[in-house]
């Protein structure tokens, strides 16, 4: 279940219903910077849309139509109307996301260097400028994170766009897929065993089963493209007979092959006393 809370492009933009676990967790787990997190909450996912339209806008640009752009807790998916299987095209596409927010992150320094230069404390010890400092910091997370090599994330597809260049759209979709799932494992270890952060083991099994599928999705655009290439049967031209007598039949679209066997006639040849075919049959 989703709901629609806008649009820009012409893309719809869509937030899943477990997007509203989310302030629910940061009220259980962070009770005491309510304001603050409930402030940089919108800023965040704000980003989080800028940088699903930076990939939006590429696909666009290469004729790849977005169906929509849906939120969740764990961050944003645009989701394409296909996959291009051009290396340099999904390269291009994947890293238009994180350029975004390396863009937001500069233009949050320049905003935020005159007051550092001026009194540092106004950044430091205010509302605002503790805001400001976390945003820029989450810019630059997510930049670092959407560029981890695991599917879905941005640095999965820009691997596999590396990798596809060389090997193949299958095979380095195969070894993308295989590195991806081996980070996840590493990370839902992390999240269990090292920070007991429940967040980063539910993005581990996440991450971990969308290798899965797009590995599954890989192996059947292989298996057509397979099909594709295989010569096709080839087709005789088959003429068909008229009657001897009578009408003649009606024109086919698709000539049938009609066979009339051939008879051979012998007579008895006395002088010879052997068997002659008649040259006639």
């Amino acid at each position: 279940m989703r709901l629609r809370v806008g649009s820009a492009f012409g893309v719809p933009i869509y937030i899943h219903w477990t997007f509203l676990l989310l302030p629910l967790w940061i009220w259980y787990t962070q009770p005491s910077q309510l304001g603050l997190v409930y402030t940089l909450l919108p800023l965040v996912f704000a980003c989080v849309v800028m940088h699903e339209f930076g990939h939006v806008v590429i696909a666009r640009y290469f004729g790849i139509g977005t169906q929509d752009v849906t939120l969740y807790p764990i961050g944003g998916v645009a989701r394409l109307r296909r996959m291009t299987d051009q290396p340099l095209e999904e390269f291009l596409i994947a890293v238009a996301g994180p350029a975004v927010n390396v863009l937001i992150g500069a233009v949050l320094v320049l905003a935020l260097l005159p007051l550092v230069i001026l009194d540092g404390n106004q950044l430091l010890h205010t509302f605002a400028g503790h805001v400001a400092l976390l945003l820029l910091g989450s810019n630059v997370a997510m930049v670092l994170f959407n560029l981890l090599p695991a599917f879905p994330m941005d640095g999965g597809r820009v691997l596999r766009a590396l990798l596809a260049s060389v090997l193949g759209h299958y095979q380095g979709t195969r070894i993308a897929v295989g590195i991806g799932m081996g980070m996840a494992a590493l990370m839902g270890l992390a999240g269990i065993m090292l920070t007991g952060n429940i967040m980063l083991t539910v993005i581990a099994v996440f991450i971990f089963f969308a290798g899965q599928q797009e590995l599954m999705a890989a192996r059947i655009r292989e298996k057509r493209r397979l099909w594709d290439e295989q010569e096709p049967l080839e087709v005789l031209p088959v003429r068909r007979l008229q009657p001897a007598d009578g009408p003649p039949l009606p024109p086919s679209p698709a000539p049938a092959l009609m066979i009339q066997p051939k008879i051979s006639v012998y007579t008895w040849d006395n002088h010879t006393g052997t068997w002659r075919k008649d040259p006639g049959t």
